[in-house]
């Protein structure tokens, strides 16, 4: 019970560190806010900070260095001496800039971003990165850590920041009461242990993700990859159980509502989050262990049930519900009560028309179905404007997604905070996703609102003159020639030997005297007795 209270203690100090600001700000003035912390890639960088982004310049810099040393790759990689150009955390940022334009702007092919040919130049991504060389170099040479791998640990190349992310996405949001807990499927084909397959999904072929999310706001509040190895505590109560418990964990014993689909639910795992004061909401497999006897004759209750029939069964705090709609529906809950229902619209055929009827729908499933959209909301944001490039590196498309998982959580931390404070981050009626993804562009690329196009203009050649061309050139600069002037000038030969103040507009052009050039013979008598 200690442990809990000082967990939970934690996560109120990291909240209120992260929202101190909001309110300090509202004392001093949203221009604070505008002028100098940026909203915008300010709160991306909790996710991706500095420090973290450092680790990735190191790893990335001593992979240049040690594959450009290897005969068998290209030294196009390398400056004109072969060697390694070391990047910065600055020009790391920016190319998360360029990855999040790549995937607002799309184009068939990486090298088209960086090209100066019509139609591709004007590219934002050129105003980014120095050059297509550079940009594949960088892409190509990107690594994430340098430790050593431990043994048995399948995600060692990404190990470090997967934890950094795990716990930003823990501390700095305080959840609502309702969370949900489902798969994410990250998109990839490459040979690895970690490709699954689930044909029910959008994303078929992949690595999957446990993920729990707000079910308020679609944030992501934790995940794990799942790596075909065995989920701490799965030898006792099994894989489905074993996943939604660690995932729940930090949000323990706060009186929250966790909706999950059949793959998960069963009783056992109702009576365990009830122990530490969270209820469980969610579909059941009428397999499951402990499912009652009088509820497994489904296909005898669809039919001899009219539709919006009910039945219930009762055991402890666990309520299961059986509701007749098209088909029979079984739900377990913790939370709910079997009696509370709802009014609901459904439309029928009778004689040939089509009317609607009223029907009375119980509670748990009507709260089911808002609630359980949690992790669908954000991986639709995400496959709004994705990252993820095809690769053959597992690890890759993880970091793609975890790019994804701070760009989706930053918008959706910057859009709750606007709710707050009206005007405060956008003056836009509405602040939607792409508006977001636009401004971090901006931030994280370094592009001012007045800079200009980067459109490639071709310059004229410069022709090298020949050698006698070359050699007139510089006779001609060593010569005395006459010039005209807008000035007047006293001629210097006519008052050194007549003391007459003669003006003219005639100078040479390299002792910058002024002499008559016409009418008199003044310049070639002066500069014969030089």
């Amino acid at each position: 019970m200690l442990r809990e209270y000082i967990t939970s203690l934690n996560r109120m100090l990291l909240w209120m560190v992260f929202y101190w600001p909001s309110i300090l700000l509202t004392q001093l003035g949203h221009w604070f806010l505008l002028i100098f912390i940026q909203p915008v890639s300010w709160i991306f960088k909790l996710f991706f900070s500095p420090e973290i982004v450092a680790e990735i310049v190191e790893a990335t810099n001593a992979c240049g260095w040690f594959r450009l040393a290897d005969a068998q790759v290209s030294k196009y990689y390398g400056d004109k001496y072969g060697a390694w150009p070391e990047t910065s955390t600055e020009e790391m940022y920016k190319l998360f800039g360029t990855m999040f334009y790549m995937s607002l702007v799309t184009m068939p092919e990486i090298e088209d971003y960086c090209k100066i040919c019509p139609p591709f130049h004007g590219s934002w991504a050129r105003a980014m990165v120095r050059s297509r060389r550079r940009l594949l170099s960088l892409m190509k040479f990107l690594q994430v850590s340098t430790e050593e791998p431990q043994p048995g640990d399948r995600l060692h190349k990404v190990r470090p920041l997967l934890e950094h992310m795990k716990r930003t996405c823990k501390s700095i949001y305080q959840p609502s009461q309702c969370l949900s807990v489902d798969e994410r499927m990250v998109k990839n084909k490459g040979r690895t242990v970690l490709k699954q397959y689930m044909p029910n999904k959008p994303t078929r072929w992949g690595i999957k993700l446990w993920a729990i999310c707000d079910v308020k706001t679609a944030f992501l509040l934790d995940f794990n990859v799942y790596s075909g190895q065995a989920v701490p505590g799965q030898q006792e109560v099994g894989l489905t159980r074993a996943v939604v418990e660690q995932l729940t964990e930090p949000f323990r014993n706060a009186g929250h509502v966790v909706f999950t689909d059949n793959f998960y639910t069963s009783e056992a795992l109702a009576t365990s989050l009830t122990v530490h004061g969270t209820h469980l909401v969610g579909t059941i497999r009428t397999n499951r262990v402990g499912f009652p006897v009088g509820l497994k004759n489904t296909k005898e209750f669809e039919k001899k049930s009219q539709r919006g029939d009910a039945r219930y069964f009762r055991r402890g705090q666990t309520v299961y519900v059986q509701w007749m709609d098209r088909r029979a529906v079984t739900l377990l809950s913790t939370y709910h009560k079997a009696s509370d229902t709802v009014q609901i619209t459904r439309h029928t055929k009778e004689a040939g028309v089509h009317v609607e009827i009223q029907l009375n729908q119980p509670k748990v499933i009507n709260d089911y179905n808002h609630g359980m959209g949690g992790v669908d909301s954000f991986d639709q944001r995400v496959a709004a404007y994705c990252v993820n490039r095809r690769t053959k590196k597992w690890w890759k498309a993880i970091f793609y997604d975890l790019l994804e998982i701070a760009a989706v959580n930053s918008y959706l931390l910057c859009k709750d905070y606007r709710s707050q404070h009206p005007g405060s981050i956008s003056t836009l009626a509405t602040y939607s996703h792409k508006d977001f993804r636009a401004g971090l562009i901006c931030r994280l690329g370094g592009i001012t609102p007045d800079a200009p196009v980067p459109i490639y203009r071709r310059q004229p050649p410069q022709r090298n003159p020949g050698p006698v061309a070359a050699a007139a050139a510089a006779a001609a600069a060593d010569l005395h020639l006459p010039e005209v002037t807008v000035h007047r000038r006293n001629c210097v030969l006519c008052y050194q030997l007549l003391r007459k103040q003669m003006k003219v507009s005639h100078h040479c052009t390299k002792c910058g005297a002024f002499l008559h050039v016409t009418g008199k013979n003044c310049f070639r008598d002066y500069h014969l007795h030089l």
